[in-house]
């Protein structure tokens, strides 16, 4: 939901997200594991697990054999659009891997979504704490209306009126990383937090 945010600042936040999206990535290949359904990537056959252990030290399925395509793993962002993939020479090696042509012998090891496909619940969980923390970071509380609340309920209401229904321990969370908290504290309401 990114409503109320300027032109700019969507831009800005789907870089951050990118940029949170080529690190998860690289991060899970790393571990072996597809970023898209969590999954453990198939073991490499015996010959290509012998060429990559004498290549690289490792046997390990992590699609790092050279580093050259997930070096290549990069996003573009375009208007309200945040696209990430292999580009240029590497994409061949990408699709290989996905498979998202159909024409891949490659065992799937899928590290990018597919159309209608999402990453797993980690990297989505963080992209939507990303979202919040980005505009808890942004807001700006209303004097106001900060004047008059009394109760620890009316708090939260606003709260949940600014920063989105993400309960309660979470709006604590983002107000006290943020300078909300700041905000609160002119108007003798961190207490009620």
């Amino acid at each position: 939901d990114l409503r109320g945010f300027t032109t700019s600042q969507k831009k800005e936040l789907a870089e951050q997200i990118g940029e949170l999206l080529v690190t998860q990535i690289i991060e899970s290949c790393a571990e072996a594991k597809s970023p898209v359904d969590g999954s453990a990537f198939q073991k490499l056959s015996k010959e290509y697990a012998k060429v990559k252990l004498d290549e690289t030290g490792s046997s390990e399925p992590n699609l790092d054999l050279s580093g050259e395509m997930l070096n290549s793993l990069e996003y573009k962002v375009s208007g309200n659009k945040l696209e990430i993939g292999v580009y240029g020479e590497d994409a061949g090696k990408a699709d290989g891997h996905n498979n998202f042509s159909g024409k891949s012998k490659l065992p799937t090891r899928q590290f990018l979504p597919d159309t209608g496909e999402a990453f797993n619940a980690s990297i989505t969980d963080l992209i939507d704490e990303t979202v919040e923390q980005y505009r808890a970071d942004n807001s700006v509380l209303d004097p106001k209306k900060l004047e008059d609340i009394g109760t620890k309920q009316e708090l939260y209401n606003y709260l949940e009126g600014v920063l989105g229904e993400v309960g309660r321990q979470r709006l604590k969370e983002l107000v006290l990383s943020s300078e909300l908290a700041s905000s609160l504290d002119d108007f003798d309401l961190l207490d009620l937090l």
